[in-house]
């Protein structure tokens, strides 16, 4: 605490008695000012008095309540949650503050609180007091003041300004445009796109709720449900989802599309992404099947054979959709695997220009006797495009 100097003289002096006020408010010893500034935080609770610290360097032009900051802009808060911000309230007196108040004014008082005011404040020192913000519905800006008073002080008058904002849901998507590049026309080529709400998260926000439409007709846009699924009430703030978007050219030409997607969102609810990609005929798909059957001979009830064949495409691409087993009344044929992938979204299997497609069948008798099938596939000749393959086996 800094001591005030009382400075007595014999009752016979004519010298005056002369007290010498520094800082521009406090009566100071001389000891050396520093700036004093504000923190930020939430404070205790309230208290009923105190000694606090001393006030050197924290009061100015006063010899009453001195605030520093005075002025407290809460910026950008969420309606329905709470900003604090922490000041020093300062006793630039000589004497005690006495029956201190922080009363709360302006045309939006309802929305700031002060939470740890002291009624008391010891002469020469200081306190850290704490001032909230809870916005309650959206306005341009809330304003407010805080009014510190106490007994024979001057007052110390705090500003307050604050912008309540809601948790609207908002939406971001990734690529901002998507170029399928070369397409065979009997192809399809899929680009996944990625679909955030950006909104602020709060208690019980608006979900973002969006619905993508791909045109023209040879542009498609589905929710992908395996990754990233879609729920069905929309998107948490900060919850991805994901777009397949399909090219499928009918023709050889360069075509341009539009992917729309529309949503809640507040300041995008139309997102426009662009589409663009190149049709091509492909060329002729010409193919050799090796073996051009499948015969397992005898196998024992409950053994397991595999055998496979090759389709080669001896010129151009050849485009084959998943083999599968068909009039096998038992269920002792099964096709296990293929060398190349099918497409997880149209479900053709592509087979590069003088490349292979190896398939793998398995015979597994569970009774005795003499078993056929067939495993049909469709390939992209024109003027072969259904092709059966013969399946034999038998269990003695």
């Amino acid at each position: 605490m800094v001591a005030i100097p009382f400075v007595s003289r014999p009752a016979s002096s004519s010298l005056p008695l002369v007290f010498v006020l520094l800082g521009g408010g406090c009566l100071s010893t001389g000891s050396d000012r520093t700036s004093g500034q504000g923190t930020s935080g939430r404070g205790s609770g309230g208290q009923a008095s105190t000694g606090g610290a001393e006030t050197a360097g924290l009061c100015t032009n006063t010899l009453g309540l001195y605030i520093s900051p005075n002025t407290i802009d809460f910026g950008s808060t969420l309606i329905g949650t709470t900003a604090s911000r922490s000041l020093t309230l300062s006793n630039c007196s000589a004497t005690p503050a006495t029956g201190l108040t922080a009363i709360v004014d302006g045309p939006d008082q309802a929305f700031f609180a002060v939470e740890n005011a002291p009624t008391t404040l010891e002469a020469g020192t200081s306190t850290t007091v704490t001032v909230s913000y809870s916005p309650l519905a959206v306005e341009p800006r809330s304003l407010g003041a805080v009014i510190f008073r106490a007994s024979d002080q001057e007052n110390a008058t705090l500003d307050l300004f604050g912008e309540p904002i809601e948790a609207t849901p908002e939406i971001s998507c990734i690529p901002s445009s998507i170029g399928f590049g070369q397409v065979l026309t009997n192809d399809a080529g899929v680009v996944a796109l990625l679909c955030i709400n950006t909104g602020l998260s709060a208690p019980n926000p608006t979900k973002l709720v969006i619905d993508p439409t791909a045109s023209p007709p040879v542009f498609f846009a589905q929710f992908d449900q395996k990754t990233n699924a879609y729920p069905p009430d929309g998107l948490a703030p900060g919850q991805v989802a994901q777009i397949d978007v399909t090219y499928s050219p009918v023709s050889e030409r360069y075509d341009i599309g539009t992917l729309l997607i529309k949503s809640n969102a507040t300041k995008s609810p139309a997102l426009q992404i662009p589409l663009e990609g190149q049709g091509l005929f492909p060329p002729p798909c010409q193919f050799e099947i090796d073996p051009s059957q499948l015969n397992f001979g005898d196998q024992p009830i409950g053994a397991s054979m595999s055998l496979s064949f090759d389709v080669t495409s001896q010129g151009g691409i050849c485009l084959v959709e998943s083999p599968k087993i068909i009039d096998d009344p038992a269920g002792v044929f099964h096709v296990t695997s293929t060398s190349l992938a099918p497409d997880p979204v149209t479900g053709k299997i592509t087979i590069p220009a003088s490349a292979n497609l190896s398939v793998m069948v398995a015979f597994s008798p569970t009774s005795t006797g003499i078993f056929s099938a067939e495993l049909q596939f469709l390939i992209s000749d024109p003027a072969d495009p259904d092709q059966i393959l013969p399946l034999y086996g038998t269990s003695p």
